[in-house]
Parts: structure tokens; sequence; C-alpha cells
């Protein structure tokens, strides 16, 4: 066996093993364990190499086993947020969460929306996109929040998850009440 993107012992098990073909038998089966790692991550793959043949011609020495993920991905979770508008510029830092680790790269484009709020008078226009690398659960965007100094009543935008990549998403859209 050869690893090419899947690891023996972490993703599949083997063992060598010389195989003996009786008079007139074709074929024979190898036992190949794979494992499952709780990681949803792109089809793996190893090589299963055929050597020292005896009294037989064989006509690919190699071949490529591709493993399939079965695992799920993992979901994108973010809260509502409430901010209190009273100094000239307020940051709030948008926490977004993985529900597990990913075995890949997991995006996502945050952005705020006006609802009752306006982008450049009550917080800063926001558009990122946030990257989870392997392994990592947590990316932290950073929301201003402005004071135009005028008596208002509660307002609100949205937050908006969207162009996800390998992930679910728990809800797209998170709202902020500006008090």
């Amino acid at each position: 066996a050869r690893d090419e993107t899947a690891t023996l012992g972490a993703d599949y098990g083997f063992e060598p093993i010389t195989l003996q073909f009786a008079p007139g038998e074709s074929e024979q089966s190898l036992p190949i364990n794979i494992f499952t790692d709780g990681l949803d991550e792109d089809q793996e793959t190893w090589s299963l190499l055929l050597t020292n043949a005896q009294n037989v011609r064989i006509p690919t020495s190699e071949i490529t086993v591709s493993i399939n993920d079965v695992d799920p991905e993992p979901t994108l979770f973010f809260s509502d947020l409430i901010v209190a508008e009273d100094s000239p510029i307020q940051s709030r830092q948008v926490v977004v969460t993985l529900s597990e680790p990913a075995g890949r790269i997991v995006t996502a484009l945050l952005s705020a929306t006006d609802a009752s709020a306006k982008a450049g008078e009550d917080f800063e226009p926001l558009r990122q996109t946030l990257t989870f690398p392997p392994g990592v659960t947590e990316q932290i965007a950073v929301l201003g929040i402005l004071d135009d100094a005028l008596f208002e009543i509660p307002e609100t935008l949205i937050l908006t998850l969207s162009q996800v990549t390998n992930a679910q998403v728990a809800r797209r859209d998170s709202l902020v009440s500006i008090l």
C-alpha cells in the first residue's frame, strides 16, 4: 500500500498479503478496513501495489483505491446581538461558530444590511469573507456601530451568512438591535 491523500492507520487499514490462486480460479478478495474519522472531508485515495507475481502476468501493478466521505458537513451558527449606541464608534464582535471541526476549508460571506438602521449612519458597512481552516471552529468579524448623537427609538440591521462552502447554515440571518 502507498498513501496518496489517505493515510494508512488513520483512514484505512491494510496488511500486506500473499494471494494464491488455484488452477481455474480468477478472483479473490482482499481484507481492507475503511475508518471513519468524524471529519467532513474530500475524497481520499491510496494505491494498492501488486508485486512479485509468479506464473502470471499482471497488466496493472498499481490500483488506486478511493475513499468517499460519509461524514455530514458541520453547521454554522451565529446569534442575535444587542448593542448600545453610546460612543462615537463602538465595535462589536460577531462570533460565527462551526458545530464541529471540518476536515476541509469552510468559507462564508458575512454581510450587514439595512433594516431600520442605515449603513453609514448607524453602522459601518460590513462585507467580510470568513475562512475556517480545517480544525478551526470559530471566526470573528467586527461590526462598527456609529453614534449619530440623535435620540432615537431602537433600530435594527440584519447580518446575513451567504456563499457558504463545505458547511450547512443553522440560520442565514441574525438581527442586531441598536439601543
